[in-house]
């Protein structure tokens, strides 16, 4: 085949290309193509802003069910301090105060005499939602450290409490069976001396125990819920229009009762989460 064949065959080739792009069956072929792209890229689009929307709606499902289990149990323990704890608590140290001062006067002084009532009512730890609760946060919901941080502590002090109230509850069953006498009973019962100049501080170091950490689950608790209530209004904001609403529990009555406790208490430990 010599040169000018060829450049005749490249001719016809090129006219025959040229025709079938500016075919109507070209036109087609291509838009097709280009139309199945830009559906594609639009399902997966939409696909994947409907998973993210299920993903939402999930989590503040599982954020607003956290705060109602930290908010049971922030009010459990709100319960107990206004029922037991906070009588336990100001009675015993009214009832020692008054019994030292009338320790210290002279035998035949009128006022000698004080007059006082043992409280040995057994108290047990409440029923509290710790194992849900801690796997619906490690688990289910996409937390920050700080709430992870307090979820901690309200697990240590609501562990802290049932041993000290275990503690409580078997000095109550020692010093009952068989009833000790109340010129020993009065030492051990107040941490005073005794007769021989021993102190046995278990029974006083309880009750301020049991005050104590009871505060420590009210503040956790309550600290908890902020932190959640918080993250589920972030996740709200980010479902936009149609979102649950998320719970926001009020502690008002609690605070007017006095039986909230102070962040001041809490200072030192408040600047971990700075």
């Amino acid at each position: 085949m010599d040169i000018q064949q060829i450049f005749e065959l490249l001719e016809v080739a090129t006219k025959c290309v040229a025709y079938f792009v500016n075919s109507n069956l070209f036109i087609a072929f291509v838009a097709s193509g280009v139309g199945a792209g830009v559906g594609a890229y639009t399902a997966q689009k939409i696909f994947e802003k409907s998973s993210s929307k299920k993903m939402l709606l999930e989590e503040i499902r599982n954020t607003n069910a956290s705060i109602v289990l930290a908010f049971d149990t922030g009010n459990t323990f709100i319960a107990l301090k206004d029922q037991y704890v906070s009588d336990l608590y100001n009675n015993y140290h009214k009832d020692k105060e008054g019994f030292i001062e009338r320790s210290e006067l002279p035998p035949n002084h009128p006022d000698k005499f004080f007059e006082f009532q043992f409280n040995f009512i057994n108290i047990n730890s409440p029923l509290s939602h710790e194992r849900m609760l801690s796997s619906l946060m490690f688990e289910k919901l996409t937390l920050e450290t700080k709430p992870l941080i307090v979820l901690g502590a309200l697990l240590r002090a609501l562990e802290s409490l049932k041993e000290t109230l275990k503690l409580r509850n078997e000095f109550i069953k020692k010093v009952a069976e068989p009833p000790m006498s109340h010129p020993k009973l009065i030492p051990i019962y107040f941490g005073l001396k005794d007769a021989n100049g021993k102190v046995d501080t278990t029974y006083s170091d309880a009750v301020d125990a049991v005050y104590m950490q009871c505060d420590d689950c009210i503040f956790y608790a309550v600290k908890l819920i902020n932190y959640l209530v918080s993250h589920g209004k972030h996740l709200a904001e980010l479902y936009g229009r149609g979102a649950p609403e998320i719970v926001e529990p009020n502690f008002a009555i609690a605070v007017q009762k006095g039986l909230m406790p102070s962040d001041s208490d809490y200072e030192s430990w408040l600047k971990i989460l700075d």
